[in-house]
């Protein structure tokens, strides 16, 4: 890894957070210098393969690595879950008129 760049300046209050920051630079330095070229120079497709899939496995590595820093800056708070709830209530009419139904006749609310 002889064109290894020097890690950017980390401006970072906090010591976990920088010490998480660094650690996502040297993930993104061994894809660079040492992953992608094995995915080049790999002779066959299952050497290629695992080369592709260690690329992957570091990209989550850094990913939560990420969340973690994102966890820090807001101070550890989780964020919370999004839900979504679409309902859909059509009724249609033609011909002679659709009786409507009381609570207590055909399970209404």
């Amino acid at each position: 890894m002889s064109n290894a760049k020097p890690a950017p300046a980390i401006s970072a209050p906090d010591p976990a957070e920088a010490l998480l920051l660094g650690l996502i630079h040297e993930c993104h330095a061994v894809m660079r210098d040492a992953l992608a070229p094995a995915v080049r120079e790999a002779p066959d497709r299952h050497d290629r393969s695992s080369a592709i899939s260690d690329i992957l496995s570091l990209t989550r590595a850094c990913s939560e690595l990420g969340d973690s820093v994102a966890r820090l800056r807001r101070g550890g708070e989780e964020k919370p879950p999004e839900m979504r709830q679409r309902i859909t209530v059509e009724r249609v009419q033609s011909g002679a008129p659709v009786p409507i139904l009381s609570a207590g006749e055909g399970g209404g609310v």
